[in-house]
């Protein structure tokens, strides 16, 4: 049995990382407990081991998390992996909730404090400005070229939603600031996904391909507040509107989805890997009667052995990840290196990460410890990006055979 505990939590601020744990954390953990999947935005650093390697983990995959980085990688150790795991993921980009509050607290219709609305409300528009959060949990099985796992993954989005053209301060214009549309959107969705996954050398021995086939059982979430008419003059938390969207806007659907992954063996010094995940693009409705669309995934990976204890791995998101709709854009360089010592007993890890799509790519920094007792294995990592504005940890335990 492995078991798993993935803790990564953002803030700008050391003093804000607790407020936002508060605020965003219950309300994702309850959603994963529930069986959840709050809404997807690139791909999760499912595991431990994944995430002190910053997530580059596709062709480096060996063990039962392989069904969620690449099916082909769970016929390519032939022996049986057991996997429980947990996780969760936050982060606050742009110290969006303290802008909010700054805008409702000011008296938009006069003179100076009208200017200042006005330029947060630009500052609100621009793309990374927002609120997310992640988590999981899943029983994963595999065997040599099967697997049959129950997965659940937690995803939402808190942004603003901003209106330019409505900002005018003479009553007598149309786009009159009384008329503005801006408003504060969350928008989650929650789902637990059985997989069935097959995997098997193809055509030649060091090829193998996999695949999944995966029925998935969603609830969506959605809410939208106007920052005038409904938000003017309050303090808003990020808790509340969470909570408000679970307890009135609830939605539940279902859908079947495929997941594909390839695993090329480069002797015995590498491997090359490729995975798509969520190939037929599941939707699910929403509340206000649109629906959200989990975009298909493409990653690619590179691990590559320059003496059997020592792994250097390299991923890269093939495509940008998102939903559509208002979700930020995620596109993934990551790298990673693993050290072995005492015959396979101890590990060190470490790497980096970072956005393509980011306007100010900064590189998140990952570092990680682990240590086998037989077929016991013990693993921790965490993961940091400078300015506090992306932290995590994990934990693992794991018994193979």
């Amino acid at each position: 049995m492995l078991l798993s505990v993935n803790m990564c939590i953002v803030s700008q601020k050391e003093e804000g990382m607790r407020k936002q744990v508060g605020i965003i954390g219950g309300a994702i953990l309850f959603a994963v407990v529930c069986s959840s999947t709050l809404w997807s935005q690139g791909f999760l650093k499912l595991g431990p081991r994944a995430l002190g390697l910053a997530g580059a983990y596709v062709a480096a995959a060996d063990d039962s998390t392989a069904v969620y980085w690449n099916p082909a990688g769970v016929s390519y150790y032939l022996r049986n992996d057991i996997t429980f795991g947990g996780g969760l993921y936050l982060a606050d980009e742009g110290e969006f909730i303290d802008q909010v509050n700054e805008f409702l607290s000011l008296d938009v219709y006069q003179g100076e404090s009208y200017q200042r609305a006005i330029n947060l409300l630009h500052n609100l528009a621009q793309e990374e400005i927002n609120i997310k959060g992640q988590g999981s949990m899943g029983l994963l099985v595999t065997g040599s070229a099967w697997g049959f796992s129950i997965l659940e993954t937690a995803h939402a989005l808190i942004m603003p939603q901003i209106d330019l053209d409505n900002i005018d301060l003479n009553p007598a214009s149309e786009n009159f600031l009384v008329n503005n549309q801006s408003s504060l959107r969350f928008v989650g969705l929650r789902t637990r996904e059985y997989i069935l996954s097959l995997s098997y050398p193809f055509l030649v021995d060091n090829l193998f391909v996999g695949i999944n086939l995966k029925y998935i059982k969603g609830q969506t979430y959605f809410l939208s507040k106007n920052l005038f008419t409904e938000l003017l003059g309050q303090e808003v938390e990020a808790r509340g509107l969470v909570d408000e969207a679970l307890e009135q806007n609830r939605i539940s659907d279902s859908a079947f989805s495929i997941d594909f992954g390839a695993l090329l063996e480069l002797g015995s010094y590498g491997r090359l890997g490729i995975v798509g995940r969520n190939l037929r693009k599941p939707t699910f409705k929403l509340a206000d009667g649109e629906e959200l669309q989990l975009d298909s995934q493409w990653r690619a990976g590179l691990a590559i052995y320059p003496i059997p204890s020592l792994l250097i791995s390299l991923d890269v998101d093939l495509k940008e990840n998102h939903l559509g709709r208002e979700n930020p854009r995620s596109q993934e360089l990551a790298f990673g290196l693993e050290k072995s010592f005492l015959d396979y007993s101890l590990f060190v890890r470490g790497g980096g990460c970072v956005n393509l799509k980011r306007e100010n790519k900064r590189l998140a920094y990952a570092a990680g410890f682990g240590f086998r007792v037989k077929k016991v294995f013990f693993n921790i990592a965490v993961l940091a990006r400078p300015g506090w504005d992306e932290v995590g940890a994990a934990a693992e335990i794991a018994v193979r055979f």
